[in-house]
């Protein structure tokens, strides 16, 4: 007696009717998705009697991508998305247009969107959805933020919205790293997309810092508004040798943007260059080295103190790892001797 056996199905057997199915409705969403932003484009300009294409393009674009987060089926690709725009497009956007609040909306939508997104996928996969651990933290953060609102001080309710938008946009992020990192591998990718962001800032930063101020100024009417100062604002500027100079901004909206960025990311690329295979250490050595002269020409004593304290906290939680603790502690010493050329560099210059 025999029993007939399932046979998997080879690749010659071609790809499943449910699963060419599934992709056809994928793409025909996008697709509907793409239409709807290139009509709402075309409607824009027909109203404006002189249209501006590099608007038009960027209005294109915003569509687009919000879109694309409302029906990205994979919410890590879309949290790392909005984690680009953030580190490296959100203070741009701002300071070329000038629109100040108005486009610091931007980035609001966006975090909805995804929210959004991801809210609708769950409903449609009919999954129980549970609570985070530690959801009783966030709570009790967003209490803090609603009673802050009966101060005496709240001039009024637009007040308290604007306060409310600036503390609470974040909130959603909470959710996101639960969701989404939960495996080494996902950490990595959290570490490397962090690192390369600092050294883009730094890149910018560095480049940035060696223009006089005017030079800074002419990029949109935000960075004139940040560097030379308007309204009562003082500006970003500072005098050394009867030369003017400018405190670099980075791709933030403030000065001092890429070393924050470059202090938050070396933590995570210690760790990478500590426990990274040896054919790519070379890599992180790289990136490390990006964090650290992003650090260095911030011009941002709170950056440079903040640096050493996590190299102090590295150190000390090295000695933690028992007998494991000789390859951080290399990896340290390591970046340390290369980073004392680039600091004489960056000091001559």
């Amino acid at each position: 007696m025999s029993i007939l056996q399932p046979r998997l199905a080879s690749p010659a057997a071609g790809t499943h009717p449910a699963v060419v199915s599934r992709r056809v409705h994928e793409t025909l969403r996008l697709g509907i998705a793409g239409l709807i932003v290139l009509v709402a484009a075309l409607g824009i300009a027909a109203t404006e009697p002189n249209p501006n294409f590099v608007k038009l393009l960027a209005v294109f674009v915003g569509i687009a991508g919000v879109v694309y987060l409302l029906v990205n089926p994979r919410l890590e690709i879309s949290v790392l998305v909005l984690g680009v725009y953030l580190g490296c497009l959100d203070g741009p956007v701002k300071l070329l247009s000038g629109g100040g609040h108005t486009v610091s909306a931007v980035r609001d939508v966006l975090i909805s969107a995804v929210c959004i997104g991801a809210i609708l996928r769950q409903h449609g996969m009919q999954e129980r959805l549970s609570v985070p651990p530690l959801f009783g933290w966030v709570l009790a953060f967003v209490a803090c933020v609603v009673i802050e609102t009966f101060n005496p001080n709240t001039a009024n309710v637009l007040k308290a919205l604007g306060g409310y938008r600036q503390q609470l946009e974040w909130v959603p992020f909470f959710f996101f790293g639960y969701l989404v990192i939960r495996s080494k591998h996902r950490f990595r990718v959290l570490f490397m997309a962090l690192a390369v962001i600092a050294v883009v800032n730094a890149l910018v930063c560095a480049y940035q810092v060696r223009l006089n101020p005017h030079a800074l100024a002419a990029w949109g009417p935000g960075y004139a508004e940040k560097v030379l100062g308007t309204n009562g604002v003082t500006g970003t500027t500072f005098f050394a040798g009867g030369e003017g100079h400018v405190r670099p901004l980075g791709l933030g909206s403030d000065i001092g943007f890429g070393g924050d960025v470059a202090g938050i990311s070396l933590p995570g690329i210690f760790m990478l260059l500590a426990t990274a295979r040896p054919r790519r250490r070379w890599i992180y050595v790289l990136l490390c080295l990006g964090s650290l002269l992003g650090v260095a020409v911030s011009l941002s004593r709170t950056d440079v103190v903040g640096a050493v304290v996590i190299l102090f906290a590295f150190t000390v939680l090295c000695f933690s790892a028992g007998q494991r603790v000789a390859r951080p502690l290399i990896a340290l010493f390591v970046v340390g001797a290369l980073a004392i050329p680039l600091v004489s560099v960056v000091t001559s210059t």
